[in-house]
């Protein structure tokens, strides 16, 4: 079943604000800060340590095409959030290689994944090697490819789409496209 106003699509787009980063995985570092209890930093190789889950979660684009059947398997989101103890988060802001950011509501961003496979393989990097967060439900540009930052926040404040004029929650079954 999709959202309301979406269509399939057999394989995902590639979308990008720039180019390509170019990720050497033994130099990577996810960091994990804002009002937390614990400020943290994984390499790739602690990911890969970490527990594991595999979820099936579609891509819903704002431009109305989604891809379902897609399999992720990463460290899940509801695992970092235990380790680092957000105090009085609401939100997490995701901070990308790129320059990217998205800012993703606390209750739906527990439900995500920090992707490190897709489909049974490493994430290619046009769809976020080495780290991909994968938040179920939102519009996928909620769904940041290379993840190099995560930071808990009390407010909320806009990612670059948001800033655009893109929706503060983007969830795809509430069609939350625009402000």
């Amino acid at each position: 079943m999709l959202p309301p106003g979406q269509f399939e699509e057999e394989k995902l787009r590639v979308l990008n604000i720039s180019s390509i980063p170019e990720i050497d995985a033994d130099d990577y570092t996810l960091k994990i800060g804002g009002c937390v209890s614990n400020e943290l930093e994984f390499s790739y190789g602690d990911l890969l340590e970490m527990r594991q889950v595999e979820a099936e979660v579609s891509a819903h684009c704002v431009e109305g095409w989604s891809v379902t059947g897609l399999e992720w398997e990463g460290v899940p989101a509801e695992e970092i959030i235990s380790l680092s103890r957000p105090a009085e988060a609401k939100f997490v802001l995701l901070k990308c290689l790129d320059g990217y950011t998205t800012c993703v509501p606390l209750n739906y961003f527990q439900h995500g994944i920090f992707a490190l496979r897709l489909n049974g393989q490493t994430i290619p990097p046009e769809h976020g090697y080495p780290v991909r967060a994968v938040i179920p439900d939102l519009y996928f540009w909620k769904s940041a490819k290379w993840v190099e930052e995560v930071e808990f926040l009390e407010e909320y404040v806009d990612g670059y789409w948001e800033s655009r004029g893109y929706h503060s929650v983007g969830d795809a079954w509430l069609e939350q496209r625009r402000k």
